[in-house]
């Protein structure tokens, strides 16, 4: 009953938040739609994006150090104020706002300040999906929506400080978010080859992740060398993939295995017999070579 009463006053308080980010939000739209590049302006704009962004940690920091009050609180299936689709894309029109509208228009410190608090918002946003997307249940038919949409919207929200460069916070938000596919292209970006096999080896599943990235990139060769993961990886990985497979398995000195591979790539080949020939001929070079 304590817990019942505790829950109840705290959440309709927090709940009239709503109510502000609605009233900050016409103030916003209203300054957006004058289309001003006034100094003074942009400041109160960006203030406006920083009181969401520092009153939303503060909710989510409540959240957080209230998890047992809060979690008993909630019924199977109910959502919270925070849970809804009109609160994520408020916050992520923040982002919006700050990168697009106010960062072009301040000094180097003030990109520095809008930089954080627009990674702050990115950060809100993407834990509102996986805290409800941990609480829905696999054979709920929203999760699948909803799950797309968290990829969709992180991709959307990350990719921004890639486009400036600003490695540092894309890198931090990619991986505590596990956007394994941008990780990758980040890694390639940075020429971080130490930081790529890093996050192989501390997330299972990233390898592939990396291997598919290159094929979709057309950089077969850089799937062959980038050395991702452990050899074995590779080979399991390039199974499906018998074109490059035998590459691989030379640069392994695995002639007699290269030399199957070969013989059957070569015998499946009916579209161009010089294609065919030279596989053939591969494939017996490969068996000389094993001796």
């Amino acid at each position: 009953a304590v817990v019942s009463t505790q829950s109840t006053g705290v959440f309709s308080n927090i709940k009239k938040m709503e109510v502000v980010y609605g009233a900050l939000a016409e103030g916003q739209n209203s300054v957006l739609s004058s289309k001003t590049e006034e100094e003074s302006v942009m400041q109160d704009l960006f203030s406006s994006v920083e009181t969401v962004q520092q009153t939303f940690d503060a909710v989510l920091s409540w959240r957080a150090q209230s998890h047992q009050l809060y979690e008993s609180a909630l019924k199977p299936g109910i959502l919270t104020w925070c849970d809804t689709d009109e609160i994520r894309t408020m916050i992520s029109a923040q982002v919006h706002i700050a990168m697009e509208t106010v960062l072009n228009e301040v000094d180097e410190d003030g990109r520095y300040q809008v930089l954080l608090v627009s990674a702050s918002l990115v950060e809100s946003v993407l834990k509102l999906y996986t805290d409800l997307l941990s609480r829905l249940s696999p054979a709920d038919d929203k999760t699948a929506n909803l799950q797309s949409e968290f990829e969709r919207r992180r991709n959307a929200l990350i990719q921004p400080f890639v486009e400036l460069k600003v490695y540092q916070i894309a890198f931090t938000l990619a991986e505590q978010f596990k956007h394994f596919t941008l990780l990758v292209q980040l890694c390639e970006d940075t020429k971080d080859m130490v930081k790529l096999r890093s996050l192989s080896a501390q997330h299972p599943g990233f390898a592939e992740v990396a291997y598919n990235w290159y094929l979709s990139q057309g950089k077969q060769s850089r799937l062959l060398t980038a050395n991702v993961a452990e050899p074995q990886q590779l080979t399991k990985f390039l199974t499906s993939q018998p074109h490059l497979k035998w590459i691989h398995q030379l640069g392994s000195k695995d002639y007699s295995t290269a030399g199957q591979t070969l013989a059957q790539l070569g015998e499946q080949e009916k579209e161009k017999l010089s294609r065919k020939k030279t596989l053939l001929s591969i494939s017996k070079l490969s068996f000389l070579a094993d001796g």
